[in-house]
C-alpha cells in the first residue's frame, strides 16, 4: 500500500471560493516532507493554514501541475463514416441521427456535438408484453452481464443502450459498444448478456 500513488482532491472554502488542493503520495524512494492540511477558516478574515512536518517516512507532496484531459477524437463526419462502412443496410442517414441495421438489429445511433454526448440504441420489446419475473432478471444483468450497454426503458418501449461522451470515443470502442448493444437485444430471454465476460464487480 506505502508503494502506491495515491491522488485525490481537497478543497477549502475562503471568501466564497473553492481553491483545489492536489496532493500525490510519493515513492517510497523519494519521500521527504509529511504535508498535514489544516483547515483554520472557521470565521471571517481567517485564511487557512499548512504546517509541513517533517518525519522520516512522509506521506505526501506538492503538485501544482494541471490533471490531463485527453485530446477530442470522435466527432459527426467520423462516427457517420463507420457507420455507413459497417452497418448492413443505412435506414437513415443524418449529421447527429443514424438508423441502421447492424447484424440483423435495428439500431440507432444519437449524437450532440454541443453537449458532448453520443448513445447507441436498439430496441427490445414493447414494455406490456414484458412479463414481470423477467424485470428483475434485466436489472441484475444491468451490474454484470450487460457490461457496457443496459436494458432501459423509454415511454412504451424497453431498449438496449450503450451512452458515451461522444468526444472521447474512439472507433474501436464505438465498434465494440455496437455489438454489446445487438448482442443484448438478441440475449433477451435467455442469458440476458452482452458478450462472453461477465463482471460480477
Amino acid at each position: 500500500r506505502c508503494g502506491q500513488h495515491l491522488s485525490f482532491l481537497f478543497h477549502y472554502s475562503l471568501e466564497k471560493k473553492c481553491v483545489p488542493l492536489r496532493f500525490q503520495r510519493l515513492r517510497k524512494s523519494e519521500r521527504e516532507f509529511n504535508l498535514v492540511a489544516v483547515v483554520s477558516c472557521f470565521t471571517h478574515n481567517k485564511t487557512p493554514s499548512l504546517a509541513l512536518k517533517k518525519r522520516q517516512r512522509p506521506l505526501f507532496r506538492w503538485r501544482t501541475e494541471p490533471i490531463m484531459i485527453a485530446p477530442a477524437s470522435m466527432n459527426n463526419d467520423r462516427l457517420g463514416q463507420l457507420i455507413r462502412q459497417h452497418a448492413t443496410t443505412v435506414i437513415e442517414d443524418g449529421l447527429g441521427y443514424w438508423k441502421f441495421e447492424f447484424e440483423g438489429i435495428m439500431t440507432l445511433v444519437i449524437t450532440d456535438e454541443t453537449h458532448n454526448r453520443m448513445r447507441i440504441l436498439s430496441p427490445v420489446a414493447d414494455v406490456d408484453s414484458v412479463p414481470s419475473d423477467r424485470w428483475p432478471i434485466m436489472m441484475a444483468a444491468n451490474f454484470d452481464r450487460a457490461l457496457d450497454a443496459r436494458y432501459c426503458v423509454k415511454e412504451d418501449t424497453l431498449w438496449s443502450a450503450y451512452l458515451h461522451p461522444l468526444a472521447q470515443l474512439d472507433g474501436n470502442q464505438f465498434l465494440h459498444s455496437l455489438r454489446q448493444v445487438v448482442t443484448l437485444v438478441k440475449n433477451y430471454g435467455t442469458t440476458y448478456s452482452s458478450g462472453d465476460l461477465v463482471f460480477q464487480g
